[in-house]
């Protein structure tokens, strides 16, 4: 984690390190990749910022400085489609980066007004049709059941995801977290019967509570839709075949079975 704190104002995201960014110099940081890599022969490392090219001048003199120094690492950040551009992800590329996270949430204008993302689906598609140009894998994170979802909103979605083609996806139920605008909405509009969070702090319920909206699908449908979305994007033939194509070893083939796998017993 070589920053904290974002400055945008997702309604579902609770911000541990609160709204003000703060980043560790670009030297400091490659510093510190140098040392696990020459100390402990790591090979790739994992950016947990929670925006990590909210600085993209921050991130440009990194990745330099990481090219200069001739560091040979592999690693992959979280970030959001808004904060790239092409210029920055070649020097990413140049640098090692071999995967983004994106969150994107959903592929309905409505959905991600809802969710003050504060993004449109031009930039979603721009963001991934960069990325894939510089040759970098995309991972795409998507919220089902925010407020507002329909079964149209959940079909532009799967509809977005097969335009920009993600390299993976992760499907989740929306989840109303304590501190979030959510969260305290559902409580003032009475979405829920009770302050759970409050109640699980005070000792009064036994089990951690995961409380999800229930406007347009229960905890049941969400479930079955989101097992139905892993299966329509990864079980598609041009899909299988693309992740195919990318296979260099046996133990890249033995990783993608075992996906594969993973998505059967969801």
């Amino acid at each position: 984690i070589t920053s904290r704190g974002c400055p945008y104002k997702c309604s579902f995201c609770s911000k541990v390190f609160g709204s003000k960014f703060r980043g560790q110099s670009p030297e400091r940081v490659v510093e510190e990749v140098a040392y696990y890599r020459e100390r402990f022969g790591v090979k790739e490392i994992a950016f947990y910022d929670d925006v990590f090219t909210a600085k993209q001048k921050r991130i440009e003199d990194l990745c330099r400085e990481i090219i200069r120094r001739k560091i040979d690492i592999s690693w992959n950040c979280r970030t959001r489609v808004d904060t790239v551009t092409p210029k920055l992800l070649k020097l990413m590329k140049g640098a090692g980066c071999e995967r983004i996270h994106y969150g994107i949430e959903s592929g309905d204008e409505n959905i991600l007004k809802n969710l003050r993302k504060n993004i449109t689906i031009s930039q979603i598609r721009n963001g991934f049709s960069w990325t894939k140009a510089n040759e970098i894998e995309t991972f795409a994170y998507i919220m089902l059941g925010a407020p507002g979802e329909t079964s149209n909103s959940i079909r532009r979605t799967m509809q977005l995801l097969k335009k920009i083609q993600p390299s993976h996806v992760g499907f989740f139920i929306t989840t109303l977290f304590p501190g979030t605008n959510l969260y305290t909405s559902a409580l003032e509009e009475n979405l829920l019967s009770t302050d759970v969070w409050k109640d699980f702090t005070l000792g009064k319920m036994k089990d951690q509570p995961l409380p999800y909206l229930e406007e347009a699908f229960n905890e049941a449908e969400l479930k079955n839709i989101l097992k139905k979305c892993y299966r329509e994007y990864y079980f598609r033939l041009s899909y299988i075949w693309n992740r195919l194509k990318t296979i260099k070893s046996f133990s890249q083939l033995l990783i993608n079975l075992k996906g594969f796998s993973l998505i059967l017993n969801i």
